[in-house]
């Protein structure tokens, strides 16, 4: 057993970093700046949790909110792109914290009991603690840090989010290139890359070094790429 985790138990929730705040206590966190709640989790099924949860998972995809995956034993923090919050099996994604970075849109049944069985790729899911400072802010609360925002720097709504300043003609062309990489990959005609391939073909072919080569492969590739250990292709 990695660790006594408790979807129930905050005190056995994974720890936060200064850069990443656990999924569960994030949306406790919203939920407080939204309804007023302090423990909107109590009643997971109740109206205002689901309202705050089913707008978290549209600020994942909209990228108003980044989030970040670690493996249950501990680790580097790596991000997942917004592409991966397109699914409707986000229920236990809310409810424990994790999902299987194997398999990131099968959902997870019982946490402990598919650790036991060996499902070893399970992973915590964090929230960058910029966005999750700028949504709370966007609803009237204090940052995650309890530090307010500067008055001229204005809480950002989904629509408003910004793109990267990498986002030019090389960064589209170069983020088109992975995209058929990773095409090629799921329909069986290509294989896995690596970070180091990656970065090493976008500096080749596209003149495009880190951190902006870094920005392309965050985005663009699928979280079972960016799983460390074996792979099943």
């Amino acid at each position: 057993m990695a660790n006594i985790f408790s979807w129930t138990d905050e005190a056995s929730w994974p720890v936060d970093t200064p850069s990443y705040v656990f999924l569960r206590r994030a949306i406790q966190q919203i939920g407080m700046a939204i309804t007023g709640e302090d423990n909107i989790l109590a009643n997971e099924a109740g109206p205002n949790a689901q309202s705050v949860i089913r707008q978290a998972h549209q600020d994942f995809i909209a990228g108003a909110l980044v989030a970040g995956i670690r493996k249950r034993e501990g680790g580097e923090i790596w991000s997942i792109s917004a592409d991966d919050w397109i699914t409707e099996n986000i229920d236990s994604r809310f409810r424990f914290g994790i999902l299987n970075a194997l398999y990131p849109h099968v959902p997870v049944e019982d946490p402990d009991d598919e650790w036991e069985d060996g499902w070893r790729h399970q992973c915590y899911i964090y929230v960058t603690r910029k966005s999750l400072d700028a949504r709370i802010a966007a609803n009237g609360g204090a940052p995650a840090d309890g530090i307010a925002p500067e008055a001229n720097e204005p809480a950002l709504l989904p629509a408003e989010v910004p793109l990267p300043a990498s986002h030019n003609e090389t960064w589209a062309a170069a983020a088109d290139w992975l995209t058929a990489q990773v095409e090629a990959w799921r329909h069986g005609n290509g294989k896995r890359l690596t970070k180091t391939a990656v970065e090493s073909a976008l500096r080749d072919r596209f003149g495009l070094r880190s951190p902006r080569a870094r920005d392309v492969w965050a985005q663009k590739t699928p979280v079972e790429w960016r799983i460390r250990g074996r792979h099943r292709k």
